[in-house]
């Protein structure tokens, strides 16, 4: 049985310096790149998660205080938003600098562990070990600067992604320092805890327990089963913290689970529709072009999910033969197939595709390009060595400027969602957030033409009726708005604002009768909005006062 100790890898003089060296150049890069971020507005889920959450207005009860919200089973998370609101209220620069800070952390977190993982494995020769410094740095800037990665930093709701992703790294990174080192103790203190604040920030933390077990099967210097055997306490207490998540699933029927069948998408649809999103991400992590913030991926109810599937089939394939051969390259095929299975397998979400989902399988994969890309040039002699320099700073320039130029998109509403509608013009949703934003500019002819695309798009897309009818009534139209009422409430019966909608414009109609009926079936549906009790309060008083006229 082969055993490396942490004192057993030799340290040239000076080293620790130059790995804060390399440490700080890392952390000032990123920062570089998503420095014209701190201004970014809140954008999208940003109002339900953020500005219009009472969750976040307090830090305590940790739980039980994100319903309806993107946070809901997520504590963590909770708490990191709470904790902003109370130093900087609804400031976006606080947000988006701890945003960039969980983004630098995860970047360094991924340094340690490839650094840890190439100068500590037995997987790795001893001419790629005396290299681990430069080739760690190289994959942790690549992820770090890549443009995939800038829905999870710059667009503040997806603070689970990278919060997650950083929690997920320093699970592995303790996995891999209680495997390498001679106190494996350490380790797991480090990685339980990991797992658990994870598992309380986003349920991806699942899968962590399988891309644990692989990397000790690949890397890990004693026999798998002994590493297994050794390690089975963890192992258990990674099985107590998901079952843990999964009654806290069950028990609050979760609202993501729930709302993919609003939009009659089934189990089977959706994982018919999987592979070509998951090819398109594969596409996206090396040409990383064009990213859209909001795809709508049309659903797939045909058989045109065959040639992906076969794509996916085989890389699949490659990763199985790759862990029987106990191919170190196997890593990055089990980190992307498990990681992305909660959200690309049965499991039917309202949101079909996602840039922000690729944030932890990039960093596999740019980890296994960085480390491959090291050992052609070690094998090819030391001149080579000077070029992969050379490629790597042209890469790494090229992907920053990229992620910089693709943050000026989220500078605004407006721009963003243009920018979505031009790259997916039958997209509803994005023309629905274009129409808002159009229409905050006081152009309401040109959100009300938004609207009207979306229903020459989707008829059954509520909120064009309802926004419509609204921007009427706010040009004084409300016989034009009445009818876009009428066909909200027909397709939203259960939904409170467009009884409130359509109340007012029977108000405004001089229907009061048929008005006061539907405010009140708004104000059963929901009995707390302030404005929709003033104004009933209001028409009922004028129908009293109009009563009792002589």
């Amino acid at each position: 049985m082969i055993r490396i100790d942490s004192d057993d890898v030799p340290h040239r003089p000076g080293e620790s310096s130059n790995l804060a060296i390399w440490a700080a150049v890392l952390v000032a890069v990123v920062g570089l790149v998503y420095s014209n971020t701190l201004n970014v507005p809140f954008l999208h889920d940003d109002f339900a998660n953020i500005v219009e959450n009472p969750g976040i207005r307090r830090i305590f009860p940790l739980f039980g205080a994100a319903d309806a919200t993107g946070f809901i089973n997520r504590p963590v998370i909770r708490l990191s938003f709470a904790v902003n609101y109370a130093l900087g209220g609804e400031s976006v620069t606080g947000y988006h600098l701890l945003n960039i800070l969980i983004h630098a952390a995860s970047a360094l977190a991924l340094f340690a562990l490839v650094r840890l993982t190439l100068s500590m494995s037995p997987a790795f020769g001893s001419r790629l070990r005396a290299h681990a410094t430069p080739l760690a740095f190289f994959a942790a800037l690549l992820w770090g600067v890549h443009p995939l990665n800038t829905q999870a930093v710059t667009y503040l709701s997806q603070r689970c992604e990278s919060m997650a992703g950083f929690f997920y790294i320093t699970t592995l990174y303790g996995a891999a320092l209680a495997s390498l080192g001679k106190r494996p103790l350490w380790g797991w203190m480090v990685a339980i805890p990991a797992f658990f604040l994870g598992l309380g920030t986003k349920e991806i933390l699942v899968t962590a327990p399988v891309v644990v077990a692989a990397w000790q099967f690949l890397f890990a210097p004693r026999p798998f089963k002994s590493a297994l055997w050794r390690s089975a306490p963890v192992y258990a207490a990674f099985f107590a913290g998901v079952l843990i998540l999964a009654y806290s699933l069950i028990s609050s029927e979760t609202k993501f689970y729930k709302s993919a069948y609003a939009y009659d998408l089934n189990r089977l649809n959706y994982a018919m529709t999987q592979p070509a999103v998951l090819v398109h991400y594969l596409k996206l992590a090396f040409w990383p072009r064009p990213l859209v913030f909001d795809y709508w991926w049309p659903i797939e109810k045909g058989l045109g999910f065959i040639p992906y599937a076969l794509v996916l089939g085989a890389g699949f394939i490659a990763t199985v033969w790759g862990l029987f051969k106990r191919h170190p390259a196997s890593f990055a095929g089990v980190c992307f197939f498990s990681i992305l299975a909660p959200s690309s397998s049965i499991v039917a979400l309202t949101t079909t595709a996602a840039e922000y989902r690729m944030y932890l399988p990039l960093a596999a994969i740019c980890s296994s390009l960085a480390v491959m890309l090291g050992v052609f040039a070690i094998n090819r002699g030391r001149k080579a060595l000077p070029a992969l320099g050379i490629f790597a700073a042209i890469l790494a320039i090229a992907l920053a400027a990229a992620s910089f130029t693709r943050n000026l998109d989220y500078r605004d509403a407006y721009t963003l969602w243009n920018d979505t509608v031009a790259k997916r013009p039958q997209n509803p949703r994005a023309r629905e957030g274009l129409g808002l934003a159009i229409s905050m500019k006081g152009d309401y002819f040109g959100a009300i033409d938004q609207f009207r695309e979306i229903i020459t798009i989707d008829k059954n897309f509520t909120s064009a009726y309802y926004n419509i009818g609204r921007l009427l009534l706010m040009q004084n139209r409300p016989q034009e708005a009445l009818k876009y009422y009428l066909d909200a409430v027909r397709l939203a019966p259960h939904h409170w604002m467009t009884w409130k909608g359509l109340g007012v414009a029977q108000c405004r109609n001089g229907l009061f009768d048929e008005g006061i009926l539907s405010l009140r079936k708004a104000r059963r549906i929901n009995p707390n909005d302030e404005t929709l009790n003033l104004y009933l309060e209001s028409v009922l008083k004028s129908r009293q006062a109009e009563y009792w006229k002589p």
